[in-house]
């Protein structure tokens, strides 16, 4: 598997796994993108929609404009958790 839901006391704990940070967060991504929505009205009508991407041209672009890796990172989780 490439992620795993976390037991949290938050909205959602993802631990996303890869061979690179982009594959880790592409895949936490991935498990942030999976709908997880109880509905208990039979005539609900539920829908999910979301984008799943690379991130490593927003970290090259943030590291272009002086941002070290780390810093580039960190604005970018930053970004997601928004």
């Amino acid at each position: 598997m490439d992620y795993e839901l976390l037991d949290h006391e938050a909205d959602i704990g993802i631990r996303g796994y890869g061979n690179t940070i982009e594959e880790a967060f592409e895949n936490g991504a991935k498990a942030a993108s999976t709908p997880k929505i109880s509905v208990e009205n039979p005539l609900a009508r539920v829908t999910h929609e979301a984008a799943i991407g690379r991130i490593n041209k927003k970290l090259e672009t943030l590291m272009a404009r002086g941002l070290t890796e780390e810093e580039a990172v960190d604005v970018i989780v930053k970004g997601l958790l928004k």
